[in-house]
């Protein structure tokens, strides 16, 4: 086979493909460019082998890649984890048997990263991580399960007075992913009940109600804002265009 160099031009290495240095990935061929041991050809040749996870039918050696890089709350996890509940499915037993495997990987590194967040007391932590993987286990009880356990976590903030915006922001993603139109508008109504003024939750109630339908309810969360000055300045002005 002779001995691994760097091709000297662009078309060398697909002529003489066993001779020259290779980079499995994009970010490898970039490491390898720095370090002076690839050339150009062999970033665009990884680029070339890199699909997305949503593509059909992924290369389970990419899958395996991914899922070795990723870590809970980490931005492709649910693509991921989409990916792996689509070969439960499939005709191939190996293949199923591996996301299955790979499926309750993603938990257990769930579960580890859950018990680390409880013993640093970090309820809102705790919920996003339930949320998770909510969403990565489809539909069924074990997703209600979940984010039963997310809503948990912020009712412990709910206790401690202190529930700030993302906290009520998540709340309510979880009751309109369960279908609980009341209990998000419930729960609204009670934050405003304290905090009247409060153009975070003005904001969240307009876009709810805006969400149901409820353009009653919008226009009086618009006056809201409208009162307290916030409508249309600010972090608002892009909020009010949502509405408009």
């Amino acid at each position: 086979m002779g001995e691994w160099r760097r091709a000297p031009d662009g078309y060398e290495r697909f002529r003489n493909p066993g001779v020259y240095r290779t980079a499995r990935t994009p970010d490898a061929a970039i490491h390898g460019m720095l370090a002076g041991s690839l050339d150009a050809a062999a970033l665009y040749e990884a680029a070339g082998r890199v699909k997305p996870l949503v593509s059909e039918p992924q290369d389970p050696a990419d899958l395996d890649r991914a899922l070795a890089r990723w870590k809970p709350l980490a931005e492709g996890g649910l693509a991921l984890g989409e990916a792996f509940r689509a070969r439960l499915h499939s005709r191939d037993q190996e293949s199923a048997l591996h996301a299955a495997e790979s499926l309750s990987i993603m938990e257990v590194r769930h579960a580890r990263a859950i018990e680390s967040a409880r013993k640093k007391g970090d309820s809102y932590l705790v919920a996003r991580l339930y949320a998770e993987l909510a969403e990565l286990a489809g539909k069924g009880s074990l997703r209600a399960f979940y984010y039963r356990e997310a809503f948990r976590a912020l009712e412990e903030l709910a206790r401690a007075g202190a529930l700030k915006r993302k906290h009520v922001s998540l709340a309510l993603s979880i009751h309109l992913a369960l279908g609980r139109l009341r209990e998000a508008s419930a729960l609204l109504d009670r934050v405003l009940l304290a905090r009247p003024d409060d153009p975070e939750f003005l904001e969240l109630l307009a876009d709810l109600r805006f969400r149901l339908r409820d353009y009653a309810g919008l226009r009086w969360a618009v006056r809201r804002l409208q009162a307290t000055g916030h409508l249309g300045m600010g972090p608002f002005a892009a909020a009010s265009s949502r509405w408009l």
